[in-house]
């Protein structure tokens, strides 16, 4: 078969004009209002390196044959780059077109506003400063994923992953990730409390990472002990969670981490053990007016004896200083005020307490489509599992389980608080992060 500099050319193109045709139907059948910045920002990266790529074809004018091929084959890798990105993305977004997923994530649309809004105490009729998380289903059971995460499930070989980070972390997506079990056991939804403040952390302050560093050295002092450094960043989460669900932050988390006396004693990589975690959550949520030391006592967690487990004590003893550190710093106090507490709400008779009727014995719905409306329901679905299923003398069948699901999927999404969506952040900056990645990514190959 002989060489032909034409029809190569042919083949990168119609790669290549198959890509921005696909993408483009794409983009204009999704109806996804509440996300129309994150996809103004997609569609702009990936339509300019495909444009980029599509004009180097255009001109090629290679006067040896094998290095026109080689040119080709270059941008035709640089292509496959591209349709990675995308599928990146696609396969988040089309969940909301598989029954299996879409109740559940429109649902946690709903919790993950009630959660990010309020941080910015913006008016309804007003857009938020910056776009919300999209939240998608992973195949993962355990909570521990429920992260935000914007580069780590892309396909392909480690190194891949870590070359596409970059540019990734440039756009406006911010990605949350719930495990698998949201699906059937949807007060797992309740942990965007803590997940939503991983994204919220770097707004707090003007100068984000002067404010990261600050209250990493402020738990650690109050410990008083360096050991508590590296597990700020997932306690300033917590905090958060507990401003967000009140003393039902506490039960997922005991869920799905409980163990032995000594599992529960033991420390961890980015977390303290798991019996501190929740002494530290339960504390902060008295402060707040939430009853977290009833919440925490209703557990029940398996403790180890005095000195059995290495350090346990120490970090027992240091719960209440760490705790008074974090609701002093004036940022914390500020965002408090921002949030809105309302520990009345998820006192006895509160609207959780409702909520936790309504979805739990098919009782009164109450009044909804507030601000802290699909939040409560969270909260009130944590409750309910805990009072219809896991303190239940006998474990409701499959039928009234299959209600219990719904009936919570259903008030989340009633729940939801009318107004703008998007985002006000403008997507006039030029284009070029994922197109100067895969220029890297081809020198590098």
């Amino acid at each position: 078969m002989p060489l032909s500099t034409g029809a190569r050319q042919r083949q990168s193109l119609r790669e290549i004009d198959k890509l921005i045709e696909q993408f483009e139907a794409w983009r204009d059948d999704l109806d996804l209002p509440q996300y129309k910045t994150q996809i103004e920002s997609i569609s702009r990266e990936m339509l300019d390196s495909a444009g980029r790529l599509r004009g180097a074809i255009d001109t090629l004018a290679e006067p040896r044959t094998g290095g026109f091929y080689s040119e080709c084959l270059k941008i035709e890798k640089q292509t496959a780059w591209i349709w990675r990105a995308w599928d990146y993305f696609r396969e988040k977004f089309d969940q909301r077109k598989d029954p299996r997923y879409r109740d559940t994530l429109l649902a946690a649309d709903e919790v993950i506003w009630s959660c990010y809004r309020p941080f910015f105490r913006q008016p309804p009729g007003e857009r938020v400063p910056e776009p919300a998380p999209l939240p998608y289903i992973e195949m993962e059971y355990s909570p521990v994923a429920v992260r935000r995460d914007q580069s780590s499930v892309i396909g392909g070989q480690p190194d891949d992953r870590k070359l596409i980070e970059e540019a990734f972390r440039t756009l406006p997506v911010p990605i949350m990730r719930l495990p698998v079990s949201a699906i059937r056991n949807p007060w797992v939804i309740a942990l965007v409390g803590h997940e939503t403040e991983h994204i919220l952390q770097r707004m707090i302050s003007s100068d984000p990472l002067r404010f990261v560093g600050a209250f990493r050295k402020a738990v650690e002092n109050a410990a008083g002990n360096a050991a508590w450094s590296p597990w700020a960043v997932e306690i300033f989460a917590d905090w958060y969670s507990v401003l967000t669900m009140g003393q039902w932050a506490l039960h997922p988390i005991a869920q799905f981490g409980a163990g032995d006396a000594k599992q529960n004693a033991r420390r961890g990589t980015v977390y303290p053990s798991l019996l501190v975690r929740l002494a530290l959550m339960a504390e902060l949520a008295d402060y707040y007016g939430f009853p977290g030391a009833h919440a925490l006592a209703k557990l029940q967690l398996e403790r180890p004896q005095s000195g059995e487990v290495p350090d346990f004590d120490a970090d027992c003893a240091a719960v209440a200083a760490v705790a008074a550190a974090i609701r002093n710093l004036p940022e914390c106090q500020a965002v408090a005020d921002q949030i809105g507490k309302h520990p009345q709400n998820y006192g006895p008779g509160g609207l959780a307490s409702q909520w936790a009727r309504h979805v739990g014995a098919g009782g009164v719905q109450p009044a909804t489509r507030k601000p802290d409306s699909a939040r409560l329901v969270a909260a009130g679905a944590v409750q309910a599992w805990d009072e219809y299923v896991f303190g239940s003398a006998e474990p409701p069948g499959d039928e009234a389980m299959e209600k219990l699901q719904q009936r919570t999927i259903d008030a989340m999404r009633g729940a939801g608080m009318p107004g703008v969506r998007s985002s006000s952040r403008t997507a006039d900056a030029p284009a070029g992060a994922l197109y100067s990645l895969i220029e890297r990514v081809s020198r590098d190959d």
